[in-house]
């Protein structure tokens, strides 16, 4: 079975909520690919994937459809932790990065599974969790010599929270420090993150380590 069947397989039994049947794949696929690989190919895909997002909320996929992805996601992660941590040995400590989901934003899978992709690449990282001020954003970073923000939002109103982690870096002349965001919200309006005055925008987590490295 190559990666991409491996996804789209457990895609479609996430998206009927076969709950059972979803961690028997994932856990049947452990010693046949890297936990990263299915983390980000697999798990982090299939979330991205299985809901699309305007501005009124989640389309064309039922609440008990997000919700029974969460979970699923979340338990799939947890077979997936002791191959992870035996990748994370193997790697080499690089430089740290703040993550965590911008004040009144509660949806915290996605920030869980980049912080454990991260980690797994070698990155100290900071979770300041969830419902978090844009100035613990910008006081942490400041106080752990980190220059990289990392700000996720899944509902629109609170992704334009955003905005003022910038606003708090302009007050303390700290153009060293580069933001990044995710979520559901910057899916459907690619633009946003203009808007917002951030530095980098993506929901691919490939696509932010890409970033971390170059940048």
């Amino acid at each position: 079975m190559e990666i991409d069947e491996l996804y789209q397989k457990f895609f479609n039994l996430t998206k009927m909520r076969e709950y059972k049947s979803s961690l028997e794949i994932i856990n049947n696929n452990v010693n046949n690919f890297s936990a990263q690989e299915i983390l980000v190919k697999v798990i982090a895909q299939t979330l991205n994937n299985i809901q699309t997002f305007d501005e009124k909320g989640y389309q064309n996929v039922s609440a008990f459809q997000v919700l029974a992805a969460a979970k699923i996601a979340s338990d799939a992660i947890k077979i997936l932790e002791p191959f992870l941590k035996k990748e994370i040995k193997n790697s080499i400590q690089k430089k740290k990065i703040i993550i965590g989901n911008i004040f009144q934003d509660y949806h915290g899978l996605g920030k869980e599974i980049l912080k454990v992709v991260l980690q797994a690449n070698g990155y100290q990282v900071i979770d300041l969790g969830l419902n978090v001020p844009a100035s613990k954003f910008v006081e942490t970073a400041i106080k752990e010599g980190a220059h990289w923000i990392l700000v996720s939002a899944m509902m629109y109103n609170s992704a334009l929270g955003i905005k003022n982690i910038r606003n708090e870096l302009k007050k303390r002349i700290r153009k060293d420090i580069k933001v990044m965001c995710g979520g559901a919200p910057f899916n459907y309006n690619s633009k946003l993150y203009k808007k917002l005055k951030v530095d980098y925008m993506t929901n691919n987590i490939n696509e932010i380590l890409s970033i971390l490295e170059k940048k």
